[in-house]
């Protein structure tokens, strides 16, 4: 049973399984976090990134925020800011003020200026444009299946109104 192609993943495949959507990297830098907590109430912070990607962010906050709520982010440094989605929240360590938490941006992007990126983010991005491309291009219109009676007209040029089924009730 060893040798049937769907007995065990390949090593490629759970390589390919397991991988992130984009490399994740250690990378500090100060963000503006914005929204609405967990209590409904305003809040906007200056805050530091723990580890990014080209899909989002930890960063540490002193707010509730619940998985789940949205989130603004502003990167000073960078001059860029983008809307995100709370997708994880780490209790706070004892004796540490505030704690930790994940965000997925909506539009994966560069957000936090990193110089350097990993090669993989390029291509990510490279792949969301001709994607896009390809989803903007128009719908081709397909030629009638052949020829078919005509549709009626009236001397006007527009088609009747379709009739209506009746408003009495049947029994």
């Amino acid at each position: 049973m060893d040798k049937h192609p769907f007995s065990k993943p390949t090593d490629q495949q759970d390589a390919l399984a397991s991988r992130r959507r984009s490399t994740r990297i250690e990378f500090t830098t100060t963000v503006v976090l914005s929204g609405k907590d967990a209590g409904g109430s305003p809040f906007r912070e200056f805050t530091q990134t723990v580890t990014v990607n080209l899909h989002g962010c930890k960063v540490r906050t002193s707010y509730r925020i619940i998985v789940g709520m949205l989130v603004n982010i502003e990167c000073p440094k960078a001059g860029t800011s983008g809307k995100g989605v709370c997708v994880r929240v780490w209790d706070p360590m004892p004796g540490v003020a505030g704690h930790e938490i994940a965000v997925q941006l909506i539009k994966p992007q560069n957000l936090w200026g990193v110089p350097n990126p990993p090669a993989d983010w390029e291509m990510v991005a490279k792949t969301m444009v001709q994607g896009r491309t390809q989803l903007d291009m128009p719908v081709p219109v397909l030629p009638s299946a052949g020829p078919s009676a005509p549709a009626p007209r009236t001397t006007t040029g527009v088609m009747p109104a379709p009739s209506l089924p009746s408003a009495t009730p049947t029994r």
